[in-house]
């Protein structure tokens, strides 16, 4: 999964997609933890509407924050 993670922001960062804090390994480290994490929490805890909608929010705003194009709020 992390190799994977990792071959997809190095494309991101050649293409000047990836935003300039992040370097592929540490995005690709942050992404493979977040996802471990989300899976273990799925499995340990009881997993609901909520804590799906909790979890895609915050999937979503993790993506959003790699993007070259985004802006700091």
């Amino acid at each position: 999964m992390l190799l994977t993670f990792q071959r997809g922001f190095e494309a991101a960062q050649a293409n000047g997609d990836l935003a300039g804090l992040w370097t592929a390994e540490t995005a690709s480290t942050t992404l493979q933890c977040f996802m471990s994490g989300m899976l273990n929490d799925w499995l340990s805890y009881d997993f609901n509407a909520e804590f799906a909608e909790t979890l895609r929010r915050s999937l979503q705003k993790l993506l959003t924050c790699f993007r070259a194009d985004h802006q700091i709020q």
